[in-house]
């Protein structure tokens, strides 16, 4: 129960027991006492009420301030870009940090924890990997015989860590690998892992 319940559930059993007085002669907390008691707790929650009132004004006026204290600065920011047509030393004056371009990346790694799970469906086997940081996407290839570096062939492409394969034939076991695609351009394979398709 919320304690505005509870204070008048405390009142309704102090004034029951007193109605009843011979039944309960002796109750550790008198009707008085327990009544004070529950003045007291009321008006302690409805001063806590009142604050909690005020912290949200107050909050909201903090917000509102904080709002025009951005947009101060934005138009600050715009104004030092416009004189300073984009110099970094100019801007660097005003005390305003100016972001550092980024670096390019190269070649991505390989990408690991390749799974393959054979699907529910049939000529369908389900892949997983561990997402590589500045991959844009995947590159998904197959083979049935891996004996020759001709036997690799695309099949899917992914912008996740996963790639449900479809189309292939089932019973025969397939090879997978998947090689993750920046801006660098396509990097290593991952290791090969082999799946009989359901």
């Amino acid at each position: 129960m919320t304690l505005p319940e509870k204070i008048q559930f405390a009142r309704n059993v102090a004034s029951a027991i007193d109605s009843v007085y011979p039944l309960f002669p002796d109750p550790p907390w008198v009707t008085g006492d327990m009544l004070d008691l529950c003045s007291d707790v009321e008006s302690k929650y409805n001063n806590a009420q009142a604050i909690r009132s005020q912290a949200k004004s107050l909050t909201t006026i903090q917000n509102d301030a904080e709002a025009e204290l951005d947009l101060a600065l934005t138009q600050n920011a715009n104004y030092v870009q416009s004189i300073s047509g984009g110099s970094a030393e100019i801007i660097g004056k005003s005390g305003i940090s100016v972001k550092s371009s980024p670096s390019p990346v190269g070649q991505l790694p390989a990408p690991t924890g390749l799974s393959a799970t054979a699907s529910a469906m049939a000529g369908q086997v389900a892949l997983r990997w561990t997402n590589v940081k500045g991959a844009k996407s995947y590159q998904i290839e197959t083979a049935t015989d891996i004996s020759g570096t001709g036997n690799w062939q695309s099949v899917a492409s992914s912008t996740k860590g996963r790639c449900t394969v479809k189309e292939l034939t089932s019973g025969v076991k397939h090879w997978f690998r998947v090689a993750a695609v920046g801006a660098a351009g396509q990097g290593a394979y991952s290791d090969p892992v082999t799946k009989i398709v359901p």
